[in-house]
């Protein structure tokens, strides 16, 4: 760390220790040091009071007030309050541009005579304990959220959605508004994201919410059962079937919804009928004749891009325009983190009710299940919390070991989280449709980055002192990355 500056003060102390040695330890100290005299001009200061301040040109004999008359304090200094009032302790909060909060405190150091001498002044980078403090705030809004439920965690959106976080809230007011036209819906989104109940979540605040929600996975179903399932098939047609025939579920959706889930593993020739029937609102069944109104509204998902397959042939461009009259594209639990704990509960609860259980959740797993990715999204957090309780053998679940171990989500075989991810953003795709947004991509870089500094550096201070930045800095944007460490001094 640099040298403090140093002007007039004590040669050393009762231990014997010198001047010198004294500085060389308030030096190393991570808090801001300050000695002013009773006028407020600066004696003495260590790095760290600079890093925290960014106060610009201090040096030995800067006048403090010159920063409050050009505006860079906002009010007046402790140091000079604390000269000002004789208080013997004078404390104040701010917050710096970047995020950082601080606590400045001044204390006066006075003579035999009674008359101040000088004025210490500590500062402390209060971020952390304010992020805490917000968290707890966070949580007790959601616990407020859940007793006005009594207990139904679904009530917090309605639908069995819960939805804290502000992207995935704006989605899902946006479904409300499209709910109500009757035009096709295109939900994307990763494998796991909740698809299927954002598909439901529109059925259910349109027209049609009195009537049928049918949903097919397109991709679960054998290519040449996939026609009949849909359209169904007339008496007769089938040697072995069903001698009456069988109604497809365009006919059981009748006056509801038919979700076509994973749309994007529908074969070509289906495809071709399905815009046939999108196109003239009629169908017929297999091995029919007679025309067959198709009252339903098509909701459709993928997690495939469907753009790059129209591009190779394998998904229709005059289908994909129509069934994206309008899209919803729905964010990973990655970038849910405010989801992440509520939907526990939510799961936790529904698991409870259906083994008659009463398991609970520590504070401790709660958070290291906020601090895993979750590349399987909201899947993959239902069937871990389900594994949990089932595992479990007292009344607290137990976190698994891919949680515990991987702190900050799953890594790839070379310890990286995103570095395959980022390389084939940058070598292998070579068209509009699969670049990310500069914002993104420069996340997934800062963050594989923080990810290595973190492997390499041990500890956060570590990390900051490396990578020339403020530790406070290395904390937020690690919160902000999901990335959980244990921290040390």
């Amino acid at each position: 760390m640099k040298k403090g500056y140093i002007n007039k003060i004590g040669q050393g102390d009762k231990m014997g220790l010198t001047k010198k040695q004294l500085l060389e330890c308030v030096d190393t100290m991570n808090s801001g040091f300050m000695i002013t005299d009773p006028k407020g001009i600066v004696q003495y200061f260590n790095q760290a009071y600079v890093d925290l301040t960014k106060l610009p040109n201090l040096k030995v004999g800067t006048y403090m007030n010159l920063y409050c008359q050009s505006g860079i304090i906002k009010g007046e200094p402790a140091c000079l309050e604390a000269t000002r009032t004789e208080k013997k302790i004078v404390r104040q909060f701010s917050r710096s541009e970047d995020g950082v909060f601080i606590i400045s405190s001044s204390e006066a150091i006075r003579n035999s005579d009674g008359k101040i001498a000088s004025v210490v002044t500590r500062v402390h980078d209060m971020t952390d304990f304010f992020e805490i403090r917000d968290d707890i705030e966070n949580v007790r809004l959601i616990m407020e959220k859940l007793a006005k439920s009594d207990g139904d965690i679904s009530q917090l959106y309605g639908s069995d959605i819960v939805a804290m976080n502000p992207e995935f809230c704006e989605v899902l007011e946006r479904g409300k508004k499209v709910a109500v036209f009757d035009v096709p819906v295109l939900i994307t989104g990763e494998s796991g994201t909740g698809k299927d109940v954002v598909a439901r979540f529109i059925h259910e605040n349109s027209q049609r919410s009195k009537a049928s929600f049918v949903a097919i996975n397109c991709a679960a179903i054998p290519e040449n059962l996939l026609e009949t399932e849909l359209f169904g098939y007339t008496k007769g047609t089938f040697t072995g079937q069903n001698k009456d025939g069988k109604a497809g579920l365009f006919e059981v959706a009748r006056g509801g919804t038919l979700f076509l889930d994973e749309i994007g593993d529908m074969p070509l020739n289906l495809q071709a009928k399905l815009l046939r029937v999108l196109e003239s609102k009629t169908y017929m069944q297999v091995g029919g004749s007679t025309l067959i109104d198709a009252d339903v509204r098509i909701v459709a998902a993928t997690n495939h891009q469907l753009k790059e397959m129209i591009l190779d042939g394998s998904f229709r461009e005059d289908l994909y325009y129509r069934i994206n009259v309008v899209e919803l594209r729905l964010p990973p639990l990655r970038r849910r983190k405010e989801d992440i704990i509520p939907l526990s509960f939510f799961f936790l609860n529904r698991f409870n009710q259906k083994y008659h259980q009463n398991k609970k959740i520590s504070p401790t797993v709660l958070q290291q299940l906020q601090a895993y990715e979750w590349p399987g999204n909201i899947r993959q957090l239902k069937n871990t919390i389900e594994m949990m309780g089932v595992l479990s053998t007292g009344t607290y679940l137990e976190a698994p070991d891919f949680i515990v171990e991987v702190e900050g989500g799953p890594l790839d075989s070379d310890g990286s989280q995103y570095g395959e991810e980022i390389k084939k953003q940058i070598k292998d795709n070579d068209n509009m449709e699969s670049l990310l947004k500069l914002e993104d991509f420069t996340d997934a870089v800062e963050k594989e980055y923080l990810l290595k500094a973190y492997r390499i550096c041990k500890t956060t201070r570590k990390m900051a002192e490396v990578l020339g930045v403020n530790h406070s800095t290395i904390i937020r944007k690690m919160k902000k990355h999901g990335i959980s460490a244990k921290m040390q001094p």
